[in-house]
């Protein structure tokens, strides 16, 4: 029985030391590993790239007052063709009011055009070109003027899924302007990130602040905004411009364990170890 035991502590010795030059005298050995893990997550988690949403302006053009002005609609989809194309959603904007301030605010009229890169109506591009104006003839009170905005998200058509607006917009204001990012998710295809650059027009002296998002209603969010003089202000030309533009990327950063994925990771995890083993055997690290 001694003897046993005795067998067994020197193997246990063994054990020991192998491990002690393993997590010791072979860095190189556990860094070439880990280079292998770090590209498997990679190669398992990086496949899936945001694709570039493509817009078409289908109703481009929108005059208040009376308020709400009738609103601009665009389609979505991802994807740049002839690639396949994936529907993403119907984006619509409603200029609700624009007032000259205080209140009572006194509505004022305004006109708004909408263009895509695409060129025409059918054809998509990657971005939606929004032009904000007064009427010809028309001045900006040197109190400015109150806006507000109403965006909506739409399915794509009656037999797509509804955009989820996922979390709250966030305005990044500029020197020239503000951003307002904002994403949906769009079930079965993935989450649409949204990008809305406002930005003064060059030549006019305006400011645009008091940026205010409201609370989410559904697939929808309201923003108000003030457009104030800071000097000359040319009317006969449109005063600021709304550039919207946008990405579909995957619904999670993680892809699913389909089989195919757990025979992937099983796969890159024994040439992580082939690795191990043959680095500690190039360093003599496996002589007994």
């Amino acid at each position: 029985m001694g003897k046993t035991v005795g067998r067994r502590s020197d193997e246990g010795a063994q054990n020991s030391l192998f491990l002690r030059r393993v997590v010791y005298t072979s860095p190189m050995s556990v860094t070439k590993s880990s280079l292998v893990i770090a590209t498997a997550i990679l190669l398992l988690c990086g496949t899936a790239t945001a694709q570039p949403l493509q817009f078409d302006v289908t109703q481009g053009i929108a005059a208040g007052a009376p308020y709400p002005a009738a609103a601009l609609e665009f389609e979505v989809v991802a994807g740049v063709p002839p690639e396949p194309v994936v529907p993403v959603e119907i984006v619509v904007l409603t200029l609700r009011e624009v007032c000259v301030p205080p209140d009572p605010c006194t509505p004022v009229d305004f006109d708004l055009t909408a263009t895509d890169t695409g060129g025409d109506v059918g054809l998509f591009g990657p971005e939606v070109n929004v032009g904000w104006a007064t009427p010809p003839g028309d001045t900006i009170a040197p109190s400015g003027l109150s806006l507000d905005l109403l965006f909506e998200m739409d399915p794509h058509s009656a037999a797509s899924p509804a955009p989820v607006m996922g979390i709250n917009p966030c305005v990044i204001p500029s020197a020239t302007g503000f951003d307002l990012q904002f994403e949906t998710e769009i079930p079965g295809s993935g989450v649409a990130e949204h990008f809305a650059h406002f930005e003064v027009n060059s030549g006019q002296a305006l400011d645009l602040s008091n940026i205010q998002v409201g609370a989410l209603q559904g697939a929808s969010f309201p923003l108000t905004f003030d457009l104030i003089p800071t000097g000359s202000v040319d009317p006969t030309e449109p005063l600021f411009t709304t550039t919207l533009s946008g990405t579909l990327g995957p619904s999670q950063a993680v892809p699913a364990l389909t089989p195919a994925v757990l025979v992937a990771l099983c796969f890159l995890l024994v040439a992580s170890a082939l690795v191990t083993i043959r680095e500690l055997s190039r360093s003599g690290d496996l002589a007994s």
